[in-house]
């Protein structure tokens, strides 16, 4: 049982990864706003592909529930995983696994890890503030659209894990007053990879870091596939994790619902 812990620990500090520089507490001046024409019209494409910004908008929350995989270590740890999401403050993921439960939520305003022991422990302040698209990215993409404090920025058509992808940078930009460094802003940068035939979302990429905050040199990417229709959504049914190119945790939804009426108590531990 104790592997099994090391493993949702260390999936833990992966999932919920984001960017700094190299331990550092400081980082550039805030980065002026770009709102890029032609990752706006990509972007356009996905969120019609998907099934339109009118219907997409109206999602207040989702939930979505399925097998989960830890490929970390000798052997795969594996469990069933329940995963809440409302708007990009309020993220919740639940596995059961051999030695139990393992619960992790983060809000605007905490995050917290929860044992199988039923002890629990806040988790470093940058974990709450790194847009959560662990199952349905779109949800992401949907708040940089409308909200016009997002840079979206072009990166250019490459060739991604073997096939064309339209590459599209997204980053929040707060205020300098708020954030003189532009450390918080610096943690919600993230890459799109976009289908250039279907413009479904094939992975979301960033750099991974340790739960404590330690810097490393890897980068973090979650793929997404297995593309099914939920209430006229398009959702990735299958979510693989990478790791410097090395896969460690897989993740097989059964059941996805959108807007089924999550509350705050629906996040709290």
């Amino acid at each position: 049982m104790r592997q099994a812990k090391t493993l949702v620990t260390v999936f833990l500090s992966i999932l919920l990864t984001f960017p700094s520089l190299a331990g550092q507490t400081s980082t550039k001046a805030p980065q002026s706003i770009q709102r890029d024409p032609q990752a706006l019209n990509i972007l356009g494409q996905v969120l019609d592909a998907a099934g339109g910004l009118q219907i997409l908008s109206a999602i207040q929350d989702f939930t979505a529930t399925g097998s989960i995989s830890y490929n970390w270590g000798d052997s795969p740890v594996q469990g069933s995983v329940s995963i809440k999401g409302r708007g990009l403050s309020q993220f919740r993921i639940d596995t059961t696994l051999p030695d139990g439960v393992h619960s992790w939520v983060v809000t605007s305003s905490i995050a917290t890890e929860k044992r199988p022991d039923g002890s629990s422990s806040p988790l470093p302040l940058p974990l709450k503030m790194k847009p959560a698209t662990l199952t349905f990215p779109l949800t992401e993409l949907i708040v940089a659209v409308q909200d016009v404090s997002w840079s979206i920025s072009y990166l250019g058509l490459v060739t991604h894990n073997g096939q064309p992808a339209y590459a599209i940078s997204l980053q929040k930009i707060l205020p300098a007053n708020s954030d003189p460094s532009g450390f918080q802003s610096s943690v919600t940068r993230a890459d799109f990879f976009i289908d250039t035939k279907t413009f479904a979302v094939l992975s979301v990429q960033d750099r991974a870091y340790s739960k404590n905050g330690a810097a490393g040199d890897s980068t973090h990417e979650m793929e997404f596939s297995n593309y099914q229709q939920v209430n006229g959504v398009l959702v990735p049914f299958s979510i693989t994790e990478r790791i410097g190119g090395q896969q460690t945790v897989t993740i097989q939804l059964s059941q996805v619902n959108f807007s089924s009426g999550l509350t705050d108590s629906d996040f709290a531990l």
